[in-house]
């Protein structure tokens, strides 16, 4: 099944093998909305596109659903492995923006 969004994913950690749950969304006034408390497994991620997801659930997924996911625990089980990491950070705003803190969880991948 494919999922389609009206906006490109923008989530660099979503990746084939991840399985997708989703909650609808009910609307009780013109301000508040409030899920209900069924959170279904939908399926796995078997391709990603730009604004699409390609699912290996068959059930529709109703407009308006709220759609997470988690990760593949056989292959995500620890943190960044090896003894080199490069980060770019990007500030995409025209506003100028401070950064705080950065940390990782790091695991020697030779030991």
């Amino acid at each position: 099944m494919i999922i389609n969004f009206t906006t490109p994913i923008n989530n660099a950690s979503l990746q084939v093998g991840d399985t997708i749950y989703v909650s609808f969304i009910e609307t009780l006034n013109d301000i508040d909305q409030q899920t209900t408390n069924s959170v279904n497994a939908h399926g796995v991620v078997l391709n990603i596109g730009s604004s699409w997801i390609e699912s290996s659930g068959v059930d529709p997924i109703d407009e308006g659903s709220f759609i997470t996911f988690s990760k593949n625990n056989l292959a995500n089980t620890s943190g960044l492995k090896g003894y080199y990491a490069a980060v770019e950070l990007t500030n995409n705003s025209v506003r100028p923006a401070e950064l705080f803190a950065i940390s990782s969880n790091t695991a020697l991948s030779s030991k």
